[in-house]
């Protein structure tokens, strides 16, 4: 089957402002520039010394932390690692990283929103997730043909070719332990009357850890990551989701578009930190069909609008507030540049926080999983090897290095090698 064909965004997207301005991220540093030079012409000068600066941030965090595996208090205290945490600038956010070099609030937001990747916001979040616009400039926004859909769908090939196997329409219950050790797990089938045990060597959980921890491991083992440890911890926001088809859509947007709100730094406070809905959300707009047209019938368009909303902690009836926000995001995109959204919508889905926690397993109803706060990164976080229960390993957002779909990999990855050295060790002995 044919291989993925990705094609690099330029822009990478467009920020918009509160106050009717824009910003587009290109895909070249003097390209940036420019686009910089619109809004504040001295700030422009100051660009390559700020994406210098970030490079810095990125080689770091990639090569003594990201590709880094943290099993043990030995992991941090490697010399390189202890050397990088310095270099790191832990106790800084990333707001004030940025606002070193650059005086515009507009374009201090335009390279700081980033971290709402990561479901926290630019004030909290440690600086070196400063990295993030290098990152997009350096290697790129790249979108699939065919949608993400189809980097799942070449993962699961993989996993055939190596001889494994991918079981839809089946729920784990329990992961199953003999002593202290995983043995395996309990699954039960679409329609299955009664589990199943499936045995196995080693288990690797990837839904989110605190989930996995809280639902699939029997309590009793639970030492370290126990109910009220996992209720202390600090989880990202979350986001509302509106997935729609639209008629004859009428806007100059591109694929990817970030509206800010006049008042960012309020919606920042509002779905971070006193967890109720903003009164102007902020919100992202992607329409894929701009890039890869077979994805809608001739004539309509998809598109997919993300709000940053608290997670399930916050006192929210999404029964009620859910149809309000629907309301106040189309209202916001027509006044913006959608006229008449409303009216052309054909096919809508909606997603909540309660469905990313019924539906993903997300903790807290948290889309984008534990804040990479200092204390919750790298050794701090939770390991890829299980601190409770042997034999059991974990993949994902929740366990190092974090969120996002490279990183996500990235854990896979660690994983992998974990259990690869961990095996050839006891074979060895």
């Amino acid at each position: 089957e044919p291989a993925i064909d990705p094609r690099r965004l330029d822009p990478a997207y467009t920020v918009r402002f509160g106050d009717g301005s824009a910003m587009s991220m290109r895909a070249s540093l003097g390209d940036l520039q420019s686009e910089v030079a619109q809004i504040s012409p001295r700030d422009a000068e100051r660009i390559p010394a700020l994406f210098a600066a970030m490079e810095r941030q990125y080689r770091n965090a990639r090569y003594n932390f990201i590709e880094q595996p943290f099993n043990g208090i030995g992991s941090l205290l490697r010399p390189r690692t202890l050397k990088g945490l310095a270099a790191a600038l832990p106790m800084t956010s990333v707001y004030r990283f940025v606002a070193r070099n650059i005086e515009d609030e507009r374009v201090r937001q335009a390279l700081t929103f980033q971290t709402l990747y990561l479901g926290i916001s630019p004030h909290d979040c440690p600086s070196i997730y400063g990295m993030l616009p290098y990152v997009e400039l350096e290697y790129g926004v790249w979108f699939p043909m065919g949608g993400m859909g189809e980097i799942a769908k070449s993962l699961v090939r993989l996993v055939r070719e190596l001889g494994g196997d991918v079981q839809y329409g089946t729920a784990v219950q329990e992961i199953q332990v003999q002593g202290r050790r995983a043995a395996g797990v309990s699954v039960r089938h679409n329609g299955a009357a009664f589990a199943e045990s499936v045995r196995a060597d080693v288990v690797v959980a990837n839904v989110d850890t605190p989930t996995a921890y809280q639902r699939l491991v029997p309590a009793h083992l639970r030492r370290k990551y126990n109910d009220s440890k996992l209720a202390r911890m600090e989880y990202g926001c979350s986001a509302h989701l509106l997935y729609l088809g639209v008629r004859d859509l009428q806007t100059s947007f591109g694929h990817h578009e970030v509206l800010l709100s006049s008042d960012f730094d309020g919606s920042l406070e509002a779905i971070t930190r006193t967890r109720e809905l903003p009164r102007d959300p902020a919100m992202y707009v992607c329409i894929p069909t701009r890039t890869d047209a077979s994805l809608a019938p001739e004539g309509h368009d998809v598109v997919y609008i993300l709000t940053p909303v608290p997670h399930l902690g916050a006192k929210v009836d999404w029964s009620v507030e859910g149809p309000r926000l629907r309301e106040t995001v189309l209202a916001t995109l027509e006044r913006r540049g959608m006229p008449g959204l409303r009216e052309r919508i054909v096919l809508e889905r909606e997603f909540t926080p309660a469905d990313f926690e019924a539906r993903y397993g997300c903790f807290n109803g948290s889309a984008f999983g534990l804040s990479p706060l200092f204390l919750q990164s790298a050794y701090f976080r939770p390991h890829a090897r299980s601190e409770d229960v042997d034999g059991l390993y974990f993949a994902g957002a929740g366990t190092h290095p974090g969120g996002g779909v490279p990183i996500v990999l990235t854990s896979g990855r660690l994983a992998a090698e974990t259990i690869n050295v961990e095996r050839r060790s006891l074979v060895g002995a």
